[in-house]
This record gives structure tokens, sequence and C-alpha cells, in this order.
């Protein structure tokens, strides 16, 4: 059996639980019950989201912008891992809260100890997503000059010039993988610090995106980006809307250009 799927299991264990305390009157148990079952569905939620490979369709590309104003094609990041990824992290944070101040109030000083810790740690978690909410939507943006990632922890730019490779890894997460060389024209924003991107950002130089957070722009995204590596005289035309009439479509997955 799966992580995900023992995670489910245990969470309609704790729903159960939470519903015989509740009828017993243990109001208590019922609460921190019902706490950890929002946080494991949610995290089994994540898991479910994230074990899927990329389909066909899903929200259509656009002309969007880099950090910097610049149009290019562009590519938003799906909603149900997004929402999965920060309602995980927003349950827990006020599940940890919740849990300080009921060791704070009733568990003398070991209560104080260990719900300080619980509050300090909620309390970074919430900065976290704040910083990951000033991020969304995330997307991949192409434009002619070079290729563009916001994420929801950090940002990155890489020009064209520094890419000798575009590939899709065929991983136990699929993902996007623009190889390029260390380069003055790279740009790197993290506003979380070395704790945002632990995972796309681990690969830098590289611009890694994970096919989960593209969904049904996955594969459309891949085509386009293979397109304009490999075609260089072309690239001018991202600052326009004429790539959506080729990208911007299920055609596009079939091997359309």
């Amino acid at each position: 059996m799966s992580g995900t799927a023992v995670m489910a299991v245990v969470t309609v264990g704790l729903v159960l639980g939470a519903g015989q305390a509740v009828a017993s009157g243990d109001l208590l148990t019922a609460g921190l019950l019902a706490a950890g079952a929002l946080v494991l569905g949610h995290a089994a939620g994540f898991g479910l989201s994230v074990s899927r490979h990329p389909r066909r369709g899903g929200p259509v590309p656009y002309l969007g912008v880099t950090e910097q104003g610049v149009p290019g094609l562009a590519f938003r990041y799906a909603g149900a891992p997004c929402y999965w990824f920060l309602g995980m992290l927003t349950v827990g944070a006020v599940a940890a809260l919740g849990i300080a101040v009921v060791l704070a109030v009733g568990g003398g000083m070991a209560g104080w100890i260990v719900g300080g810790l619980l509050a300090a740690g909620a309390v970074f978690v919430g900065w976290f997503i704040v910083v990951a909410l000033r991020l969304m939507p995330g997307r991949l943006v192409l434009t002619p000059d070079g290729v563009y990632h916001r994420a929801l922890t950090f940002e990155y730019y890489v020009p064209w010039f520094a890419v000798y490779e575009v590939v899709a890894a065929d991983t136990d997460h699929p993902m996007i993988v623009v190889k390029a060389h260390p380069s003055d024209g790279t740009r790197l924003h993290r506003p979380a610090g070395r704790l945002g991107g632990a995972v796309e950002a681990e690969y830098l130089p590289f611009l890694v995106v994970r096919a989960y957070w593209l969904r049904g722009n996955t594969v459309r995204a891949y085509q386009a980006l293979d397109h304009y590596f490999r075609n260089p005289d072309r690239r001018s035309e991202l600052s326009s809307a004429q790539p959506l009439g080729v990208f911007g479509s299920d055609s596009s997955t079939s091997g359309g250009r």
C-alpha cells in the first residue's frame, strides 16, 4: 500500500474517532482528532495530486510576463496541486497553534515549552505560506531572450544563449529540464532563502519544472521549449500572441507545429 493510501485510511480512522469522541462528550479529543484528520487528509490529497501523470487539456497557455514585465508564451501552474500543498501547510500550522494553546493552558512548564516550540514552528510555516502566496500563480514563460520560471518559493530566469539541451526526464515524478551553463545572464530570486525551492532549485543552473505543477500544460510546455530551442530564428514571435495558435490548443499535444 502506498504512503498516500495509508494516509487516506488513517484520515478516515481519525474522522471516525473524532465522531465517537463528540458522542461521548470529549470535545478536546474530538478537536485533536479532527485536526489530525484535516492535516493527513490534505497530505493525502497532495500525494494523490502529484502522483498523477500529465494529461491532455488543462489551463490554456496565454501571453504572460516575467518578473521584469517582458511578455512571452506562458504556461500556468495547475490549481489542484497548489491548493493541496498550501492547504496542507495551512491546516498543519493552524493545528499546531491550537495544540500549542491547549498545552500552554493546562500542561505546566513542560506544556509551555512544547507549546512554545509548536507555536514557533507554526509561525515559521505561516511565513513560508505568505511567501508562496505572494509568488502565486506559478508559471513558466518563454520569451525571445530566455526562459522564466516562477515557482511557489523562488524565481529563476535563464537566457537562451546559456541553454544547451531541453529534455523530458521520466523519473518517479516526470519533469521538464532545461539544461543550461552558468551564465551572468541568469537571475535567481529566493524570497524564502535557501529553504525555498528545495526540489527544483537543487538542480541549478538547470531550470527544472515538475510535471505535477503544470499537469495538462506539461506536454505543450515541453514541445514549445524544444521547438524554440531548436529554432532560434523563430523566438522573436514569443513576444506576440502568434505561438498561441500552435501551442494554445490540444492539437499541439498530437505533434502539431
